[in-house]
């Protein structure tokens, strides 16, 4: 697994997403587990190399880096470029580009 970014889950919780060298993002949420004990519970795996351009390659350098709350939309750094995933809609956007360890966004 590659770094974790903290975000809000559906129901206002704690929650992780991570994107795995198979390219899904895994939503991990903090849960009562047993005993008042809370845990790590994953919740949603999202397969995003069915959501990607066919055009789009892969490497094990890929992450996710970031989380917008109010859109609910994860960023991904992909060797190809920086995307967006909007969590509800599953659509991606193209955002920025990656030229070795650079990426720039396109605002």
């Amino acid at each position: 697994m590659s770094r974790a970014v903290l975000m809000k889950t559906e129901d206002g919780g704690l929650g992780l997403a991570t994107l795995s060298d198979d390219n899904c993002i895994h939503m991990w949420s903090r849960q009562d587990v047993t005993n008042d004990i809370d845990g790590w519970v994953k919740h949603k795996v999202i397969k995003l190399r069915k959501l990607l351009p066919r055009r789009v390659s892969s490497c094990k350098s890929d992450q996710v880096v970031g989380f917008a709350e109010g859109t609910n939309t994860v960023f991904v750094n992909i060797s190809t470029g920086i995307f967006t995933l909007d969590l509800k809609s599953k659509k991606v956007r193209k955002v920025g580009e990656r030229e070795g360890n650079r990426s720039d966004l396109i605002l």
